[in-house]
């Protein structure tokens, strides 16, 4: 039926940045956030990213069975290990003084569910390299735009200027593909 409304997805995420690719998409949404214990596996960014997906998403599935469901979690791994949010500025600092002249693998695993459907997982992995950093340049970045709350300290769309090229989904390192997005619901035929 054209013109017909289409359903609200239950977004598993308080990303604002997720936010958007999903308004971007044309897909109506509302946030819940689930309180789950995540992982953080060293050694392992994919690992790591799926289980807190799927975590987040077992955690809402429950009671919502016959909501279109989406839940994501980002990781990223640079020097051999996966780092998760900064504890404080001083820990951002050197976060973002560790990227200097280094390439770092950023990665998005989803989970995704049609209303009464067996859920479906998606991961993307993209890289980064970054120019020069100096502790001068990321105290400053960090006060002027406060992403400590942020996996890795930064936000691709203002840390732009250290960024000497990106590899993958671009979307992916600000928080979920939207290439991937779209291919699922399109692949579900939502709205149709």
């Amino acid at each position: 039926m054209p013109g017909a409304m289409k359903p609200v997805v239950l977004l598993g995420s308080a990303s604002a940045r997720r936010h958007q690719v999903f308004r971007s998409l044309g897909i109506p949404f509302e946030v819940a956030v689930a309180d789950v214990e995540e992982i953080l596996d060293e050694e392992d960014p994919v690992r790591t990213a799926a289980v807190n997906a799927r975590r987040k998403f077992e955690a809402l599935r429950r009671g919502n069975e016959d909501r279109w469901l989406v839940t994501a979690d980002t990781v990223v791994f640079v020097g051999g290990r996966c780092l998760g949010k900064p504890t404080d500025v001083e820990e951002g600092v050197r976060m973002l003084c560790s990227y200097s002249g280094g390439v770092q693998l950023v990665v998005t695993a989803m989970v995704f569910a049609r209303p009464g459907g067996a859920a479906e997982a998606r991961e993307c992995v993209s890289s980064l390299r970054f120019g020069q950093i100096t502790e001068e340049s990321a105290r400053a970045y960090l006060e002027r735009f406060r992403t400590t709350d942020r996996a890795g300290s930064y936000d691709l769309e203002s840390f732009v200027d250290h960024v000497a090229w990106v590899t993958g989904s671009y979307t992916s390192i600000r928080g979920i593909p939207e290439e991937t997005v779209a291919d699922w619901f399109a692949a579900q035929r939502y709205g149709a």
